[in-house]
């Protein structure tokens, strides 16, 4: 299971972006996508059942 926090994505295109981004600091989508590729890149053994990621100024789920 994988639950990211804040991802800026094309959606709100309406929003003014660059005020948004200066409050939350919210999460690139490269960022998700290094999250997976750690836990693909385990050996066999290992198993990564659950990834939280998160932007360090959200404060709330």
């Amino acid at each position: 299971m994988i639950e990211p926090g804040a991802v800026w994505t094309e959606f709100g295109h309406n929003i003014d972006q660059q005020a948004r981004r200066r409050e939350l600091d919210a999460l690139m989508p490269e960022d998700v996508g290094q999250a997976l590729v750690y836990a693909f890149a385990q050996p066999a053994r290992v198993l990564v059942e659950e990834i939280l990621v998160r932007p360090v100024k959200q404060i709330v789920p």
